[in-house]
């Protein structure tokens, strides 16, 4: 359903002898753009590389340190986390800064690629004021690609599922 209206809006056309599946084959050879979210939307690697979607780290502070909350492939830190909250240990996350979205960003625009973020609510976090500012300054280097920032107003599985789905479009 979400593709075909994407697709149509789009100016694509569904094939009498299109399946889902080759229909969504054939619109994505032609589509030029990655996905990313941040580890607010708690996707595992394995549902992240399924639909291609870009992970970026946000981080988290316990005992005066600097932690990744994402790590490719490698969930061996989750237990000695819950194992330092269990202990009563406080943890304070952190915001990406604007610097962290450009790195990021940039690997699509300069492989020619437009791209679409999906952001940890902005209610609840400063991710997508500084993704924007991001945005603004790589679009002044980049100005024939297109950069979408979209706020998920929403965090762990709603911000997860908005950004599967989007990739599966």
């Amino acid at each position: 359903g979400l593709a075909l209206l994407f697709a149509q809006k789009n100016g694509y056309k569904l094939a009498r002898n299109d399946t889902p599946d080759s229909f969504k084959e054939r619109i994505m050879k032609t589509m030029n753009y990655e996905i990313y979210t941040d580890s607010g939307a708690t996707l595992t690697s394995e549902q992240a590389d399924e639909v291609g979607i870009n992970m970026i780290s946000m981080n988290y502070i316990m005992d005066g340190e600097l932690y990744p909350s994402y790590k490719a492939g490698d969930t061996s830190w989750l237990k000695k986390f819950y194992d330092k909250l269990r202990q009563g240990r406080s943890v304070r996350t952190t915001s990406l800064n604007v610097s962290e979205y450009v790195e990021a960003f940039t690997h699509a625009l300069k492989s020619g690629k437009d791209m679409l973020y999906i952001s940890f609510a902005s209610s609840m976090s400063s991710n997508y004021n500084n993704s924007v500012s991001a945005a603004k300054e790589l679009s002044e280097l980049y100005p024939d690609r297109k950069i979408y920032i979209f706020d998920s107003m929403s965090g762990c599985s709603g911000q997860g599922l908005l950004s599967y789905y989007a990739a599966m479009l």
